[in-house]
């Protein structure tokens, strides 16, 4: 079982991670033609709460086998691939 501190530290991270919600709806705005912003829109919004959902029914599995740390370190490492992933989609090629 993982110490209070180590999950504090890891509700923080995830947190932080999880703040960049808004951000990503300007870019979407950005990224798209006025005329098709509200369809994109509601396509990121739908995969946050796609996401969340999928999540939500990995993380009981996870939390049965290993307790709440293993399950909020689970949240943790979901939250760092999926930055992995749209630092990726995003990134800019010359």
């Amino acid at each position: 079982m993982l110490p209070v501190s180590a999950d504090a530290a890891l509700l923080f991270a995830f947190g932080l991670a999880i703040a960049i919600q808004p951000l990503i709806f300007a870019m979407t705005r950005a990224a798209v033609p006025p005329e098709e912003a509200g369809k994109a829109l509601s396509a990121v919004n739908l995969s946050f709460f796609a996401g969340a959902a999928v999540l939500q029914a990995a993380t009981g599995p996870v939390a049965a086998a290993g307790g709440v740390g293993m399950a909020i370190g689970f949240l943790g490492a979901m939250v760092l691939l999926g930055t992995v992933l749209f630092l990726g989609a995003t990134r800019r090629r010359d």
